[in-house]
């Protein structure tokens, strides 16, 4: 959980700590089998699997 409303400041924060994760073959052929297309594992991560990842905003946003 992340208590931040501006996009692209909670996205960053995200796919700063995701980063490890995603540059590991093995996690990224997790997010394959769970649907997400390659190029959504690319480069930090899609806004998509980002946004299905972690929740960010404030409580009463989501």
């Amino acid at each position: 959980m992340l208590f931040e409303t501006a996009p692209a400041r909670a996205r960053a924060v995200v796919r700063e700590h995701l980063a490890l994760y995603l540059n590991s073959s093995y996690n990224r052929a997790k997010f394959h089998r769970l649907g997400y297309a390659r190029e959504e594992t690319d480069d930090g991560g899609s806004d998509r699997l980002i946004d299905d990842v972690v929740f960010w905003g404030d409580l009463d946003t989501r």
